[in-house]
């Protein structure tokens, strides 16, 4: 599927991961567990909010 935010992987659910790659490419990877996301994130220190 490809949106605003490029191409989008998901197989259901409404919440992912924005990846930017250094080249300017995005895509999204869908995930039916944000808060699990959000945790592993948060872990490495990754998550920009």
């Amino acid at each position: 599927m490809w949106t605003d935010y490029g191409t989008v992987y998901n197989i259901r659910g409404s919440k992912g991961l924005l990846v930017e790659l250094n080249d300017g490419k995005t895509f999204v990877i869908g995930t039916q567990k944000e808060k699990d996301l959000r945790n592993i994130l948060n872990e490495l220190g990754e998550l920009g909010e």
